[in-house]
């Protein structure tokens, strides 16, 4: 999806027909040149404009999705972390639980990706709670839990499936 600067409330489907083969560094950022193909044309765009692209490389609908922040791997297995048993207290989503006992690896086979969320292929179901972070201090371990949202980071995660799921570039 294609947004102008210049015109406002203009948004423009598009197709990269050419990406440039050599990168340009500028700050330690490497970047790639792209030449995108407007699906349709009009007359408000002109040569030289800036334009802001989402370029995306993959969409999936009705995928279960879960936080980045909650995946780990180690042996090139990815894997996610829960307790035994589900956890009833709704104030554990926003305060925190303490936890007596370790958390379980589950392992996940993990699909496509974006800069927030990853596809669980298998290994989870709707419906599971997953540790998105941990603290401790002293030798207990203090697990936070909540909804996963954009605003709030929370460290429990009740999974739920996404109607659509898209991996690729983020909005530059």
């Amino acid at each position: 999806m294609l947004t102008f600067d210049a015109v406002e409330d203009l948004e423009i489907s598009g197709t990269v027909v050419e990406v440039d083969s050599i990168g340009t560094i500028s700050q330690g950022v490497v970047s790639y040149n792209a030449k995108i193909a407007f699906d349709t044309q009009d007359q408000r765009i002109k040569p030289g404009m800036s334009v802001s692209a989402t370029i995306i490389t993959e969409i999936k609908q009705d995928v279960l999705i879960v936080s980045n922040s909650a995946i780990k791997t180690q042996n090139s297995q990815s894997y996610v972390e829960k307790f035994e048993n589900e956890i009833t207290d709704s104030n554990a989503y926003s305060q925190g639980v303490e936890a007596t006992t370790d958390p379980v690896a589950i392992a996940i086979e993990v699909g496509i990706s974006n800069d927030s969320y990853t596809e669980v292929v298998s290994g989870l179901s709707e419906g599971d709670q997953i540790i998105l972070k941990k603290t401790s201090s002293t030798g207990t371990t203090k697990t936070s839990s909540g909804n996963s949202s954009a605003a709030t980071p929370n460290i429990m995660q009740s999974l739920s499936s996404s109607s659509r799921m898209s991996g690729g570039m983020p909005p530059r």
